[in-house]
């Protein structure tokens, strides 16, 4: 078996590779990234199907390598190249076929050529970690007393109140003396103040001691512990307005989406205080996705609106780039910021109605809301989304064009859901600007009567809602570059479907599956037009619930943050883009464990252009190809998502749904 993974990659490739591998071997040793491989917690890692005494032995040789210290060998670029491939091995197994988020080409090229070189078969991650640990025991005989030299660096971390040195005081005391740290790491990098519960890290930040900070850093402190608020390290920078500080912190990998007991991020803090270099740097750290192992992201990008709405014109300028960026590598993110415009009140209020009206009976429910299988209620098994996907072929076939391929007849989505359209129906048409009172189905004989509140409370949340959205094409005129109020003829009166999905609670095994595969309550799909605007229960993502697919091809959960929606685009923004952003396809998997016998609720606004609007590519340079020009013919709206519908509901594959004139009711 060849052993040096140079050999077949072609000599243009070689002075990038050695960049990205020395740039690798920093990353390897993030202590975030192996603690929680240690903890067994990222997806598809080897750690529930290894041994600890394996995995110990290869952490260790995995810091052994990347740890500064006095007579360090210097690996020969060969063989830091093999360490990283057989580390790529080890973390995620057999390369995918093109690079994944996070990865470069240089980077790919050597996990691919180092799997290679095992032949047909490859290795298991399990050998890759062998290989990596006699790898290094090779190269660097020094590995073999790790133990016996370093015990007292790789000890666990140490007691509150327990962070003093041979010579007496703490490391509190070190910190506020100016004196020096080195007595106390790497032991006591995590060391919590017994009294006060700062950590090392807090007190040094609070102290501005730069020096110190740096040196806590390069020991592992953690950058996000929290104090008895809650408040990181990040938040104590913010509230100094210390530009170094931050930068110092974010490059540690402090996540700038925390919040405090009072729900608080730094950027919040920083704005608060009038520190406006730090808020801008903090509001492009937060619209910037947080990447765990270069596969999946630990939150999506999430664009601070209040930021947006009362911020200087470099502010707006670099949360508009930090939009354009997350639906063009995304297709998905989050906002925070919206109570201006959509208050947590209203929303509170209009959850409480809509889960007392799914409480109902079937029955009642179908009376007070039912009209035809698209519109008002919509029980269980009546949807199958995935079969929107390829809709436009589907329907054709329905309509006897002998061209197009016959429907799929899958198994239906376990949801039920109340649907209110506000599609300007002729003689319902609305306006965005006068939501409330203009509102088509205020009166409708869809709304349910009972509970009495969930009319008012639907109503109020359609208001904010479409305030957020007006608000949300204003942010994409600016990340497009396209002239101010371009969206405003479109979106004045506009084609929009509120929809309240509830998800019946599943047996603990699982359950019934949705249309696409088993595990699933919503199926795989992108959504039909314009911004989507999702409300849903906190989760962790690791429980059941909102899954996005990257251009990998596999699936990332989407946790839920208490103050935050999730935002995305349909397909017809991705037409009307050119396919500059991405229409991502996504899907709800069914929940797990405990979180099986808990309903889910989701509130959506599905927003879109008036339907009789002409969708060709928009006025922008930035959705102008440099060759080929526009990708789409142009198309009307309402044809568009009529489709869509036809193709994913019941009821319209057989012909009882009211979906005429372009529009679904």
């Amino acid at each position: 078996m060849s052993t040096d993974p140079l050999k077949d990659l072609p000599p243009s490739v070689i002075e990038s590779l050695m960049e990205q591998a020395r740039i690798s071997r920093a990353k390897q040793g993030n202590e975030a990234q192996l603690q929680a491989i240690m903890q067994g917690k990222e997806e598809n890692t080897y750690c529930s199907r290894q041994d600890q005494q394996l995995l110990e032995e290869f952490l260790g040789a995995v810091r052994h390598v990347n740890e500064p210290r006095p007579g360090a060998v210097e690996f020969p670029e060969a063989t830091q190249c093999r360490l990283f491939g057989l580390f790529a091995i080890a973390q995620k197994g057999p390369p995918p076929r093109v690079p994944p988020a996070g990865v470069g080409e240089a980077q790919h090229q050597v996990w691919c050529t180092t799997y290679a070189s095992f032949g047909p078969e490859g290795i298991t991650m399990e050998d890759a970690m062998r290989q990596y640990i006699e790898l290094v025991e090779e190269a660097d005989p020094s590995f073999l007393f790790d133990d016996d030299d370093e015990g007292e660096a790789v000890a666990a971390t140490p007691p509150p109140g327990s962070a003093t040195s041979a010579g007496g005081g703490s490391i509190f005391d070190a910190i506020r003396d100016g004196r020096p740290l080195a007595p106390f790491l790497p032991a006591h990098a995590n060391a919590v103040d017994e009294e006060s519960g700062l950590s090392a890290l807090h007190l040094a930040v609070d102290s501005e001691n730069e020096g110190a900070v740096e040196l806590l850093l390069a020991a592992r402190a953690l950058p996000d512990a929290v104090d008895p608020q809650r408040s990181t390290p990040l938040h104590y920078a913010a509230l100094l307005g210390s530009v170094s500080l931050v930068n110092l912190l974010l490059g540690a990998g402090s996540d700038p989406a925390m919040v405090d007991d009072d729900g608080k991020t730094p950027s919040t803090l920083a704005q608060r205080e009038g520190h406006k270099e730090v808020a801008k740097k903090l509001l492009v750290a937060l619209a910037a996705p947080a990447v765990s192992d270069g596969l999946l992201p630990g939150r999506l990008p999430t664009v601070d609106l209040a930021a947006w709405l009362h911020g200087d014109t470099d502010t707006r300028e670099a949360l508009a780039l930090a939009f354009d960026e997350a639906f063009r590598n995304w297709g998905f993110c989050s906002v925070r910021g919206y109570e201006e415009l959509l208050p947590e009140a209203v929303i509170t209020e209009a959850r409480t109605q809509a889960v007392e009206f799914f409480k109902l009976p079937v029955d009642e429910k179908r009376r007070l809301a039912r009209v035809d299988g698209v519109v008002g209620y919509l029980g269980p098994g009546e949807e199958t989304v995935s079969d929107s996907v390829g809709a436009e072929a589907k329907v054709g076939k329905a309509q006897g064009d002998p061209m197009a391929k016959p429907p799929v007849k899958a198994a239906a989505d376990p949801v039920e859901s109340l649907n209110l359209p506000a599609y300007q129906e002729a003689g319902v048409t609305w306006e965005a600007a006068t939501a409330a009172a203009s509102c088509p189905w205020r009166a409708a004989s869809y709304l349910p009567m009972s509970p009495t509140g969930f009319g008012p409370a639907a109503v109020a949340y359609f208001e904010g809602v479409t305030k957020l959205m007006l608000e949300l094409n204003q942010l994409m005129e600016a990340a497009l570059n396209l002239p101010r109020d371009h969206m405003h003829a479109p979106f004045e009166r506009p084609g929009t479907l509120l929809r309240f999905a509830y998800y019946p609670p599943q047996p603990p095994n699982g359950g019934a599956a949705s249309a696409t595969a088993p595990g699933l309550r919503y199926g795989e799909h992108t959504d039909y037009d314009g911004f989507t605007i999702l409300q849903r229960d906190g989760d962790d993502g690791l429980s059941g619930g909102l899954e996005i697919e990257l251009s990998d091809g596999t699936w990332a959960p989407v946790p839920s943050l208490p103050g935050h929606l999730t935002i995305n685009i349909g397909d017809l923004f991705a037409r009307w883009t050119n396919d500059r952003w991405r229409a991502t396809r996504h899907r709800v998997t069914l929940p797990k464990g405990t979180a099986a016998a808990a309903g889910r609720l989701s509130v959506v606004y599905f927003t879109g252009p008036h339907p009789d609007t002409v969708v060709s590519c928009l006025p922008s340079t930035k959705c102008k190809r440099l060759s080929g020009g526009p990708q789409y013919p142009p198309f009307k709206a309402g044809d568009h998502v009529r489709m869509k519908m036809l193709a994913a509901t019941a009821a319209a594959r057989e012909g009882t749904a009211n979906c005429e004139g372009g529009t679904l009711v």
